[in-house]
């Protein structure tokens, strides 16, 4: 089975190339900016394409799994219409192209964001904004596919992990190095934060398993509540551990109304024997490594 990474350049689709990398695993991935991700990933140029190739039936070979990672993070009405018609003309593609299975990363972000518990894949959705409106759309497009090619949507928690700063956790972290405290106003709300590699490996894992297991729909996450409180006492000891520095910590607590992202994957983590490895403390550590780092 050769696996197809389309959105390789991307947080999720790049941490896929590597481990797929690192276990010998036939890929190609598939990105807009296929220099960069070489120069980046160090694989071989005969891995990479460019996302347009996807398009063509004669890229396929027979066996292909494709999994998609593409989407434009962008409220820009135009970006977004364009990546809709490139993933509804990727769909067609594999199927026309006898592609054996199609795996769609989508978001949690399709559930309320006031859940009063972890979103099940069972859930009532609650379509908040249009990025989640257009997750919904390829969910559904793909749906309409599958009585002739295997496929499912992963809802997936939101990623964090280095070199990801439009996450709470790595701006934290760069505000603790340049000013040594970190203010955390904190209502309450519950993040339900999935380390990229935890991601990467969950997904892999599922490919180890005919298609014929499995149901069009999945929740993943790491089953940890992250407040914004956790985050910052997550940050202070790792300061303390790698630099021996201390941060203060100024919470301020907030009547405003508490949100969550957290989502139930028992029947991912049942279905495909696969746990999350890498905890708060670990995370956390790899970012703040990842950012000091930068500033030598």
């Amino acid at each position: 089975m050769r696996v197809i990474v389309s959105g390789a350049g991307g947080f999720l689709g790049k941490e896929l190339v590597k481990q797929m990398r690192e276990r010998d695993m036939d890929f190609l991935a598939a990105t807009s900016r296929p220099s960069e991700l070489i120069a980046e990933v160090g694989i071989q140029d005969r891995s990479v394409i460019d996302a347009k190739q996807l398009l063509q039936k004669d890229t396929y070979k027979e066996g292909d799994v494709v999994v998609n990672c593409a989407f434009p993070r962008t409220n820009d009405g135009i970006a977004m219409a364009d990546g809709l018609n490139y993933l509804a003309q990727l769909i067609q593609c594999a199927m026309k192209s006898n592609a054996s299975g199609f795996v769609n990363v989508s978001s949690q972000s399709v559930y309320s964001q006031y859940r009063a518990k972890p979103a099940t894949e069972s859930d009532v959705l609650d379509l908040e904004s249009s990025y989640a409106v257009a997750k919904r759309g390829i969910e559904l497009l793909l749906e309409a596919q599958s009585s002739c090619i295997p496929c499912t949507n992963i809802r997936l928690a939101s990623l964090i992990g280095p070199n990801f700063n439009q996450r709470v956790p790595n701006r934290m972290v760069e505000t603790a190095l340049e000013t040594g405290e970190i203010r955390v106003v904190d209502n309450g709300s519950q993040f339900g934060f999935m380390d990229v590699r935890d991601a990467a490996g969950a997904l892999l894992r599922m490919l180890e398993f005919s298609t014929d297991v499995w149901q069009k729909t999945y929740n993943l996450s790491s089953g940890q509540c992250w407040t914004l409180t956790d985050i910052a006492q997550a940050i202070q000891e790792a300061f303390g551990a790698i630099l021996g520095q201390l941060v203060e910590i100024d919470r301020v607590e907030t009547q405003t109304i508490p949100i969550s992202s957290l989502v139930d994957s028992r029947l991912f983590c049942t279905e495909f024997d696969w746990f999350p490895i890498w905890d708060k403390k670990s995370t956390i550590e790899s970012i703040v490594n990842d950012l000091i780092g930068k500033r030598l």
